[in-house]
């Protein structure tokens, strides 16, 4: 009897062991996704908010639709150099939305 427990343990222990680390290994790889995810929102975030007032501050001359244009213009190129693309409606809605929180 203690023979087949033992061949039991040695058979499972390993199975468990691979079974532990495959888990550990897919959180790990999750909470990596999910901070890369939570800094490129921050750093999509930081360059709209920076081109938004950049826009304000420049071109204040310019009509909101051509403010708008142009920030649109500056943001992607921005964006674009760190590797980041959106498409122009989302672009446009982060940027109206800043606008907005700024008023």
């Amino acid at each position: 009897m203690k023979e087949v427990l033992n061949e039991i343990i040695v058979i499972i222990v390993p199975i468990i062991g691979t079974i532990i680390s495959g888990v550990i290994t897919y959180l790990g790889t999750k909470i990596k996704d999910n901070l890369e995810e939570k800094h490129q929102n921050e750093l999509i975030d930081k360059i709209i908010k920076s081109t938004v007032k950049y826009i304000n501050q420049v071109y204040e001359n310019l009509r909101n639709e051509e403010k708008l244009n142009k920030a649109k213009e500056i943001s992607t190129t921005r964006l674009n150099n760190k590797g980041i693309s959106l498409d122009e409606i989302e672009l446009t809605i982060l940027i109206e939305s800043f606008v907005g929180d700024e008023k």
